[in-house]
């Protein structure tokens, strides 16, 4: 059970990290996609995984989840607020 609960962790960080390329960096803020589907895809997925990743089995799919989606959380929490505050221009 526990074994399962890393892959899917794992997965999710993945699926997590691609879909936030897409919508952060290749957009550059001007993406077609929902905003309720950017914030699950940005911000939920990855706590969820990051859960799940705590709670799973300590093997290689354990660090995938937990490194992943922390990376995830950093680039899409991260990276706004760093552009909003070097290149706010009025």
């Amino acid at each position: 059970m526990k074994k399962g609960l890393s892959i899917i962790s794992a997965i999710i960080a993945i699926i997590a990290f691609v879909g936030s390329m897409n919508i952060t960096f290749v957009t550059n803020g001007y993406s077609t996609v929902p905003k309720y589907v950017a914030i699950f895809t940005l911000w939920i997925l990855p706590i969820i995984g990051l859960i799940l990743g705590f709670i799973g089995k300590k093997k290689f799919f354990k660090y995938v989840g937990i490194y992943g989606n922390s990376l995830t959380l950093l680039i899409t929490l991260v990276y706004p607020l760093v552009m909003s505050f070097f290149w706010n221009e009025p």
